[in-house]
């Protein structure tokens, strides 16, 4: 992730009021009053994003029953964000990032509504559910590169790790809860509910961002959009730290994220299960993130994180390659509990690496170049996995191609764990930057911003 740039210099990050530091054995991280508002707000969003996955991925797979619209459906999201995520980091680092977030937050909310109101009137179909998905992940590309960097101004550096850490196991901590509530709520009043539900919840996060601090933008940024732009991939492609984590992120994000999404095909096709059975496997996965979460927290902070982001991609192949040939779900749930472990490993590591390695001026910017690429390979390894799963066919189709996608990242995160470079480790903030790559125009001594 990435950190707002501010007015001041690039090592300063906003300091917590005393008064919210002095209970600080009792609440952690959680002792900074903004970030908790906004940590509290965002777990009730990622409660009702989490039921709306669950019911648009068993109402396409009910109404079509095929793995590649599954997939196509997945994808339509992510390329979405692709197409518009450059565009959205720019418009961060230009834009103060909290205004930005209540306009991207209402248009999601209203994207969500309109899926809310054609599922009770009778109106849904495949097309439909496809297309306000391309919309959301539209509005997506944009939100996400300001919302990725509201952390690092609730919280001291000290903190951002463990903040990082806590705003991970919020989330999959509600892969537990909302796909098992979405689960009975389908079976028993319908996927509509389930979609209001996610609609009201935006209220929440609404309310949080108005209660942060404003975030102007660097008055001194360039305002070339095509430079800002090359800044941004020169980052990440020319300094040998930032260049190996992308490689992480993006091969996980081809050969691991398909997984998750072709879990309501896996319960009904593979395992012959109903909406219920498929919320809960959801939930036995956010299980997994949320105890592997737990325990992150107590991997030594000296522990390289050029070891760990190998480790884990490598570890979450295996168990996911292992749940993809398992016969029924009694077998098949340790599987996803352990692949859900290591599924947060792998971003949460991969994501702070990222937010220490990146400087604070070109925060939107590297964020939007990542998120990006990574959507876009999010939505390649998708389209592909369901597209074999399909051509196989019958209910070993989806076990293959999800268990090929998973021995190809085994033998990928090997070969990272040995070639991983040490500027993986690295600390511009303490270093003073030494290994990041000039930007455009900084070569010949003038500056980009």
């Amino acid at each position: 992730m990435a950190r707002e740039p501010e007015a001041a210099p690039p090592v300063s990050v906003p300091e917590t009021p005393a008064a919210d530091a002095a209970p600080s054995s009792r609440l952690g991280v959680l002792r900074h009053s903004a970030f908790r508002t906004i940590w509290i707000a965002a777990f009730a969003s990622s409660v009702g994003t989490w039921m709306e996955q669950t019911g648009a991925q068993w109402l396409i797979t009910d109404l079509t029953g095929s793995s590649a619209m599954v997939g196509t459906l997945a994808a339509s999201a992510m390329g979405a964000s692709m197409l518009f995520g450059l565009m959205g980091g720019v418009v961060a680092d230009r834009s103060d990032r909290r205004k930005m977030l209540l306009i991207t937050q209402g248009l999601m909310m209203v994207v969500a509504a309109t899926l809310t109101a054609i599922t009770f009137l009778g109106f849904v179909t495949p097309m439909w559910l496809i297309a306000l998905s391309f919309c959301q992940g539209t509005v997506m590309a944009f939100n996400i590169a300001a919302w990725t960097t509201v952390t690092p101004r609730l919280v001291p550096r000290a903190d951002l790790p463990k903040a990082i850490a806590l705003n991970s196991l919020q989330f999959n901590a509600a892969r537990i809860i909302g796909p098992a509530i979405a689960g009975f709520v389908i079976a028993s009043a319908g996927t509509g509910w389930v979609f209001l539900v996610n609609t009201l919840s935006f209220l929440a996060v609404l309310f949080a961002v108005t209660r942060t601090p404003p975030t102007p933008p660097d008055p001194n940024i360039d305002r070339s959009s095509a430079r800002a732009i090359r800044e941004g991939f020169a980052f990440v492609f020319q300094g040998r730290g930032p260049r190996a984590v992308f490689i992480g992120v993006a091969l996980f994000a081809m050969l691991a994220v398909p997984m998750r999404h072709q879990l309501s095909i896996f319960a009904r096709n593979v395992y012959g299960l109903d909406e219920r059975a498929f919320g809960m496997m959801l939930g036995i996965m956010g299980a997994g993130a949320v105890a592997g979460g737990l325990a992150m927290q107590h991997i030594p902070t000296t522990f390289p994180r050029r070891r760990l982001i190998p480790i884990s991609i490598t570890s979450a192949g295996v168990f996911i390659g292992l749940f993809a040939m398992a016969p029924n779900v009694w077998i098949g749930g340790p599987l996803l509990f352990a692949s859900g472990w290591f599924w947060l490993w792998s971003f949460s590591a991969s994501w702070s690496a990222v937010q220490l390695l990146v400087p604070d001026r070109l925060g939107g910017r590297v964020v939007s170049v990542n998120t990006t690429l990574m959507f876009g390979m999010m939505a390649l390894g998708n389209v592909l996995v369901g597209g074999v799963g399909d051509a196989i066919g019958g209910a070993v189709g989806p076990q293959l191609a999800v268990g090929g996608a998973a021995g190809v990242l085994v033998l990928c995160g090997l070969v990272m764990l040995r070639a991983a470079p040490a500027e993986i480790d690295h600390d511009p903030e303490v270093e003073g930057q030494s290994h990041a790559p000039p930007g455009p125009g900084e070569a010949s001594g003038s500056r980009a911003e």
